[in-house]
């Protein structure tokens, strides 16, 4: 059965997910939605085929779509998540969940109600790195696990190449919401849930901007005696290079996901060193469309989406 997909929100990251629905055999994209109506009309221009559309309502009332992926900016995940919902579609949608745990908890209920397939894009649940990275933990590698590090260093936020109206506002914005978010998730799923976060995070003194650091802590009471710290160290608009890691240490030896795609281990009094890794046979599409066709799926759920949430704004609403 082919499944009929929409997206709604043209931006750079949902260009990725358009190029898996492409080459999935099973997957048509037939509609699309962004409030740019110039964007909207250069897409449909070169797929003829594609309907576009400036209103999402329009586009989830579609009635032979089955599948609507979410792509747009975080503060409007909710409305459109919850008419596709309504109206009957699966959906996938991009992290965070939403921009509020008031919002984030109404979509958990309305999709765990609805029947239909819930699940949200977080790369890192189908990096072959991440993979690596678990099952060396879950294998011993690490030995007893001692501390777990998210390190976010930004020159300048938002990136060059990431520009736009929202990313670097406090309302929606900031590396804590768009990078952290990822982490967060990875962490709950290795090593269990963060709990009893603390720190601070610091703003400018622009009321409209995003944070320019963030030094904080949790505890994984899921592992050994729950004094395990999960500590986020993050900071922008400063010098040097940009540098995204997710870093575990044990008493037998290091683990450290780099750059988002290189990972390096290393025993206790070695250096690190590079870990080969092999792509993993399917992506996150390839799960989405086993898991509509009522088949075992791997997927992170709005369930998952939701316990992420809860950690991403106890770190938002820290304060100095």
């Amino acid at each position: 059965m082919t499944i009929s997909a929409g997206v709604v929100g043209l931006g750079i990251v949902s260009n990725r997910i358009i190029a898996q629905f492409d080459r999935h055999p099973d997957v048509e994209l037939v509609a699309v939605c962004d409030v740019d109506g110039a964007r909207v009309q250069r897409f449909t221009e070169e797929r003829r085929h594609v309907a576009g559309f400036t209103d999402y309502r329009d586009l989830v009332a579609l009635e032979a779509l089955d599948l609507v992926y979410v792509a747009t900016p975080p503060a409007h995940h909710a409305d459109v998540v919850m008419a596709a919902l309504q109206a009957g579609k699966h959906v996938l949608c991009e992290k965070p969940l939403a921009n509020s745990l008031e919002e984030a908890a109404r979509m958990l209920t309305t999709a765990k109600s609805s029947g239909r397939v819930h699940a949200l894009h977080f790369p890192l649940q189908y990096s072959p790195e991440m993979y690596e990275f678990e099952r060396l933990y879950q294998s011993g590698y690490l030995g007893e696990l001692r501390r777990v590090e998210v390190l976010m260093q930004f020159p300048e936020w938002p990136r060059p190449w990431q520009q736009n109206a929202w990313v670097g506002g406090r309302t929606q914005g900031g590396y804590t919401l768009e990078v952290g978010v990822h982490f967060i998730q990875a962490i709950q799923r290795v090593f269990g849930p963060i709990r009893d976060i603390a720190g601070s995070m610091t703003y400018p003194a622009d009321e409209t901007a995003c944070e320019i650091s963030v030094l904080a802590e949790g505890t994984l009471p899921e592992v050994g005696d729950g004094r395990v710290r999960a500590l986020f160290n993050g900071f922008s608009q400063a010098g040097g290079k940009e540098r995204v890691e997710l870093n575990a240490y044990g008493t037998a030896g290091t683990l450290s996901l780099q750059s988002w795609s290189k990972l390096f281990s290393g025993r206790r009094g070695e250096d690190l060193a590079l870990v080969r890794v092999r792509p993993l046979p399917e992506t996150l599409t390839d799960h989405v469309v086993r898991a509509i066709h009522g088949a075992p799926a791997v997927l992170c759920d709005f369930q998952v989406g939701y316990e992420a949430q809860q950690v991403l704004e106890a770190l938002r609403c820290l304060a100095d």
